[in-house]
């Protein structure tokens, strides 16, 4: 059987647009993930993407779409195994986020 130990600091997370982490809205909401194992542990912390944030969003990614595009297939898959080897060298560190978010295990 795990054991928690005294909870870490809930992890501060942004959102991710036009490149750059931004702060949610600050009329949308703050958010608070728990761990459920337990309840009184939370996890991340969150501001929620309100309509101002949203936008932004779609007019970034509309901005990002020709050049994705012009990559072609090929480019594009290039990314995309470049993010899956970032990924997988930072595995542990996000199996670890993972569970202590869905299943509770202590991270």
């Amino acid at each position: 059987m795990i054991h928690a130990g005294p909870p870490a600091e809930p992890r501060p997370l942004t959102h991710l647009v036009g490149g750059e982490c931004v702060e949610g809205d600050s009329d949308a909401g703050d958010v608070q993930s728990n761990n459920p194992a337990h309840l009184s542990h939370p996890v991340a912390t969150y501001r929620q993407a309100g309509l101002g944030l949203l936008g932004r969003s779609i007019e970034a990614a509309g901005s990002a779409q020709p050049a994705w595009a012009a990559l072609g297939f090929i480019g594009r898959g290039r990314v995309l195994r470049r993010a899956a080897e970032i990924l997988g060298r930072r595995a542990d560190e996000v199996a670890q986020l993972m569970t202590s978010a869905t299943l509770g295990v202590p991270g």
